[in-house]
């Protein structure tokens, strides 16, 4: 303890400064301003710095050997661990025309903080696959067992993930309220959830470092001419499609569809009549014998006889109605 007051810089010691520095960090972290922004990269730049002094002190210090295993390091001193981890994150958020010199760094400091891990077996992860440089072969996952392993391992890092910020909130949320009242056991298991929460993420930039890499050196190959641009691919024109009553018939119906009509009523008409199925007999009526022309007759009789009634009638109410004047015989005076 006496060793980390010991040392200071710009008048505070190493915990103080990286308590200001993991502070500065975690507000960049859940930062809403564009990356991009001036305020944003000064912010970075600024972290930088006090996570580099940081650094150089605990090389001054001599607090991390490799020779030594996670047990035989001080709670406080464990927290240190992350200065790569966080030096490499902070590196990637940098803006500025030599990008590639910002990879290269960044993959330095994430490489520095796996090697520790592994050298203090923090984790049973293998991770030498991330430390060193991977052969041509090793590049390039060929089977889909290959494939399969690496989707496998994206998951578990995933749900890993999950549960050790769940439980660094807890621990974090304890430690803003009352910083006594958090145990050294506890606050030990916090920083080991910490380092462990940033192994995963130091793999998966790795992973993606390389890939960027990839790019800028090919991009850098193209600026300096040393490959040429593949010229585009002649893309064949498409042939219109013509779709007939057929082809639409075919899709509604299907091929074989028993019930599709091969005439037309018309044509259905004059088979059935050809093949006497069915009479035209127009002359029903007429041929229906002197009974039912006799019924016919003596409706239409009757039928004039009634006209003739209700017609007489009508004539002898005119007649009436000229001869006597209106209200004429209606002694109550009604109407």
């Amino acid at each position: 303890m006496s060793e980390l007051n010991s040392l200071k810089n710009d008048g505070q010691n190493l915990p103080q400064l990286f308590k200001k520095g993991w502070k500065d960090f975690l507000e960049i972290e859940d930062s809403s301003e564009p990356s991009n922004s001036d305020s944003y990269q000064k912010k970075t730049k600024l972290c930088i710095e006090t996570f580099i002094k940081c650094t150089h002190m605990v090389n001054i210090l001599g607090l991390f050997s490799s020779n030594e295993h996670i047990d035989e390091i001080s709670t406080e001193t464990i927290s240190f661990l992350l200065l790569p981890a966080f030096l490499g994150e902070l590196s990637l958020k940098l803006i500025s025309d030599e990008r590639k010199l910002s990879v290269k760094t960044a993959l330095v400091y994430f490489r520095s903080f796996l090697k520790h891990c592994q050298d203090y077996q923090i984790t049973n992860k293998k991770l030498s696959h991330y430390i060193e440089d991977q052969s041509e072969e090793e590049k390039k996952p060929d089977t889909d067992t290959i494939r399969n392993k690496i989707r496998e391992e994206k998951i578990s890092r995933f749900k890993e993930n999950k549960l050790l910020e769940n439980s660094i909130k807890i621990i974090q949320d304890r430690l803003e309220k009352n910083e006594i009242s958090v145990d050294e056991s506890a606050t030990r298991e916090h920083y080991m959830n910490w380092i462990k929460l940033w192994i995963n993420r130091a793999v998966e930039n790795v992973d993606s470092i390389k890939s960027e890499m990839d790019i800028l050196e090919h991009m850098e190959k193209l600026k300096m001419g040393k490959i040429k641009p593949q010229p585009p691919k002649e893309v064949k024109p498409l042939k219109p499609i013509l779709i007939t009553r057929e082809m639409l018939q075919n899709q509604v119906f299907g091929a074989g569809y028993r019930n599709l009509p091969t005439m037309s009523q018309e044509e259905y008409f004059e088979k059935e009549l050809r093949e006497g199925k069915i009479v035209q007999d127009y002359n029903s009526k007429s041929k229906g014998g002197a009974s039912g022309s006799t019924a016919e007759d003596e409706k239409d009789e009757d039928r004039d006889e009634h006209d003739e009634e209700k017609l007489k009638k009508a004539r002898e109410w005119d007649e009436w109605k000229d001869t006597h004047r209106r209200g004429e015989g209606n002694k109550e005076r009604h109407g």
